[in-house]
C-alpha cells in the first residue's frame, strides 16, 4: 500500500464510522450541509447513480469505462474498498496521482476546520462514510471530469450520496441484506433502494425479484421516474463489439451489458462502437495472480464470493481457466452468509479445504464451518486453520500443483493478499 494510502486511512479512521439506526433519518439534511460548506463540489460534473444488492461495483466499473471510452473524464465512486483505500475514489477504475489525492485531502481538511454540524442532527463532526463521499466529488471537480458514476454504499433513500442529482439512476439485483436497517422483507428493502430515483429521470432496471420488480415499480410512479426493466441477451454480436477477459464469468458480462445498454440507450455511446476493456480488473472477482516461493509457482485465485450465486460463477470461471483440475481451497465467510449452500458449490472443484478466520474486522464461525465440511464431505480432506497466514503456509506445502482458490469473503481475500505481499510471495 502506499504511502498515500496510509495518510487517507488515517484521516478518516479518526472520524466516527457511521451514524446510529435512530439519527439516520438525518443523513441528507447533514450531507447537504456539508456539500454546501465545500461548495456544492457535485454540482460540477454528470452522474449515474448506482442502488442494488449485488452487482453495483462491477457494473459501476462498467459504466465507467464505456464513458471513458468515448473519451470523457470519468470518476468512480465505490464502496467498500478491498485492498487499497484509493479503490473507492479512481479515475474509471485508475488510481488518481499521488498529488491529486494530496491536494484533494488538503483541501478537505482546510475547509473542515471551520465547519461543525448542528447538534440537533447528532454528531457535530461528519462520520466517514459523509467524509468518503464529500471527499470523492472534491476530487472528480480537481479533475475536471464530465462524469462520475456514483455506487451506494448501504440503501439509498438515506445514503449519503443520495444528494447528487443524477442524469439516471440504475438498479442492480435487490436481495435480503442489511434486514436490521434497511428492513425484514424484499419490499422494504426495495423500497430503500428505489429512494435514489428522481422526477423526470430515467431509471434502469436489471430483473428483479416480484416483490423488488413490484416496489420498483410503484416507487417510479409515485416520483414520477420513467422506469426500463432490461433484459440481458449476452450475444456473439455484443462480445465482438466489447473485449474483456476471456474467463469472465457470465455473471459479470451480464453486469457489463446491462451496462452498455444503458449508455446505448442515453444516447452516450453507439451501437456502432467497440471497446477494449481487456484491462478491466475487479479486485477480488476471480482475481487470478500467482504465490512465488522462488521453488514454486502457484496459481491463486481470490474471490469474495459470499453467495451462492456468486459461488457458482467464480466455479464458473475457475472451469474454464482450469479445465478438468480441482482446487485447494482456503474458505470461510461471516456469520449471517448462507455458509452450507457456499461450501457445496466450493467443494464441488475442490478436493481439499482449510476453514480459517476472517480477521478481526468481520465476525465469522470457522468452527461450525469446519464442523459442516467435515461431516458432510468425510472423503476430502479438510483442516481447520484459523489464522490465514499459517492456512496459505499449509495450501502451499500441499498444493501438489493444484490451483490454490481463496473464497468466501472480500475481507478474507484481502486478509490473503495483504499476508502474501508482507511475506514476499505475491505475483501479478
Amino acid at each position: 500500500m502506499s504511502s498515500i494510502s496510509d495518510t487517507l486511512e488515517s484521516f478518516f479512521d479518526s472520524y466516527m464510522p457511521s451514524l446510529s439506526s435512530s439519527l439516520r433519518e438525518n443523513r441528507l439534511e447533514r450531507m447537504s450541509l456539508l456539500l454546501d460548506h465545500l461548495g456544492n463540489p457535485e454540482k460540477t460534473f454528470q452522474t449515474i447513480h448506482i442502488a442494488g444488492s449485488k452487482g453495483k461495483g462491477s457494473t459501476a466499473t462498467f459504466l465507467s469505462a464505456l464513458l471513458e471510452g468515448k473519451g470523457y473524464s470519468v470518476g468512480l465512486y465505490l464502496s467498500p474498498h478491498v485492498y487499497d483505500i484509493r479503490e473507492r475514489f479512481t479515475l474509471a477504475s485508475r488510481f488518481f496521482s499521488d498529488e491529486e489525492y494530496t491536494l484533494a485531502l488538503e483541501e478537505l481538511q482546510e475547509k473542515l476546520s471551520s465547519f461543525s454540524l448542528p447538534s440537533s442532527l447528532g454528531p457535530e463532526r461528519p462520520t466517514t462514510f459523509e467524509l468518503y463521499t464529500a471527499y470523492a466529488y472534491l476530487l472528480f471537480k480537481r479533475k475536471g471530469c464530465k462524469w462520475a458514476v456514483i455506487e451506494t454504499g448501504l440503501g439509498g433513500r438515506l445514503d449519503a450520496t443520495n444528494t447528487i442529482s443524477p442524469n439516471a439512476t440504475l438498479f442492480t439485483p435487490i436481495e435480503l441484506e442489511h434486514t436490521k436497517i434497511l428492513g425484514s422483507t424484499l419490499t422494504e428493502i426495495a423500497r430503500e433502494k428505489a429512494g435514489i430515483m428522481r422526477e423526470g429521470v430515467p431509471s434502469f432496471s436489471f430483473p428483479q425479484r416480484e416483490e423488488a420488480e413490484k416496489e420498483l415499480k410503484r416507487n417510479a410512479e409515485e416520483i414520477g421516474s420513467p422506469l426500463s426493466f432490461l433484459s440481458i441477451d449476452i450475444n456473439k454480436t455484443m462480445e465482438d463489439k466489447i473485449k474483456i477477459k476471456s474467463f469472465t464469468s457470465s455473471i459479470v458480462k451480464a453486469d457489463l451489458y446491462f451496462a452498455y445498454t444503458v449508455l446505448c440507450l442515453l444516447g452516450l455511446i453507439d451501437k456502432k462502437d467497440t471497446f477494449d476493456l481487456s484491462h478491466i480488473s475487479l479486485p477480488a472477482r476471480f482475481q487470478l495472480a500467482r504465490i512465488n516461493t522462488g521453488k514454486y509457482s502457484i496459481p491463486i485465485v481470490l474471490d469474495g464470493a459470499h453467495t451462492p450465486d456468486s459461488a457458482l460463477h467464480l466455479k464458473e470461471s475457475f472451469s474454464k481457466v482450469f479445465t478438468h483440475r480441482k482446487a485447494m481451497l482456503i474458505f470461510s465467510t461471516a456469520q449471517d452468509k448462507d455458509y452450507r449452500a457456499i461450501a457445496d458449490i466450493l467443494l464441488s472443484f475442490s478436493d481439499e479445504c482449510f476453514v480459517t478466520g476472517l480477521g478481526e474486522w468481520k465476525k465469522g464461525d470457522p468452527d461450525m464451518i469446519y464442523s459442516y465440511i467435515k461431516e458432510k464431505y468425510p472423503e476430502k480432506k479438510v483442516f481447520l486453520e484459523k489464522d490465514i497466514r499459517k492456512a496459505l503456509i499449509r495450501a502451499v506445502r500441499r498444493h501438489e500443483s493444484r490451483p490454490i482458490v481463496v473464497a468466501g469473503s472480500f475481507y478474507l481475500a484481502s486478509n490473503a493478499k495483504k499476508t502474501l505481499e508482507e511475506d514476499g510471495l505475491w505475483e501479478e
